[in-house]
C-alpha cells in the first residue's frame, strides 16, 4: 500500500541506460549510437546535480549552443519533466527552471555572480545550467 506523502513513477530505463546510471564513476564517458538514450542519462545527471548542489552551476559541454538546444537537451528536459520538473510559465508563476533567460526574482541565485542568462539554464534553488 502506497503512503499518501509519497509520489511514485515507473521510468523505463534500457540495460544502456541502467549500467550508467550503476556506474559510481566520478567521470563517465558514454560512447554510445544514436537512440541508445545518452540525453536521458544526462537527464539523470542534470537532476542529481540540482538536488545536491542548489544554488551551485555546472555545465554540459557541445560543440555549439545550438547543438545543446535542439539535440541534448530536448530529450534531458523530457527525462526531467518524468521527475516532475515543470518549465517555468510567467502568466501562472509557477515552474522549476528558465531556459536561456533571467529567471524570476523568487528564484533562488546560484553562489557565483551569473554575468549574462543568455546561455543559461536555471532552476528555482538557484542550479544553474551552462
Amino acid at each position: 500500500m502506497m503512503q499518501e506523502s509519497v509520489w511514485e513513477e515507473n521510468i523505463s530505463l534500457n540495460s544502456f541506460q541502467i549500467t550508467a546510471q550503476l556506474l559510481k564513476a566520478k567521470i563517465k564517458y558514454l560512447i554510445a549510437g544514436r537512440a541508445s538514450g545518452k540525453s536521458f542519462i544526462n537527464g539523470a545527471e542534470v537532476d542529481e546535480n540540482v538536488r545536491l548542489m542548489p544554488r551551485g552551476i555546472t555545465s554540459v559541454t557541445q560543440d555549439t549552443i545550438g547543438q545543446a538546444l535542439t539535440k541534448t537537451l530536448p530529450s534531458t528536459f523530457k527525462y526531467l519533466e518524468m521527475l516532475g520538473y515543470k518549465k517555468y510559465d510567467p502568466k501562472t508563476r509557477t515552474g522549476d527552471y528558465v531556459v536561456c533567460g533571467r529567471p524570476p526574482a523568487h528564484f533562488y541565485e546560484p553562489y557565483e555572480k551569473v554575468m549574462s542568462y543568455e546561455h543559461m539554464i536555471t532552476f528555482s534553488n538557484g542550479h544553474a545550467l551552462y
